[in-house]
């Protein structure tokens, strides 16, 4: 979480920014849950991803 006002960051959960003293309210809370949730999303991008396979190679058939 970042101080609204300074731009700290502020790893803790705190009321005030530890820096300038700025009120931490339920709007920097709420940008630090955002930030976490965009974060947890892209982590799993490819986690269902199919790799890419060669050319397929032709088969010898008796005849």
């Amino acid at each position: 979480m970042f101080c609204p006002n300074c731009g700290t960051e502020i790893k803790e959960k705190k009321t005030f920014c530890p820096k300038c003293g700025s009120p931490l309210g339920v709007e920097a809370v709420q940008e630090d849950t955002k930030t976490v949730e965009a974060a947890a999303s892209t982590e799993n991008v490819h986690e269902n991803v199919i790799p890419p396979q060669g050319a397929p190679v032709p088969s010898k058939k008796g005849g």
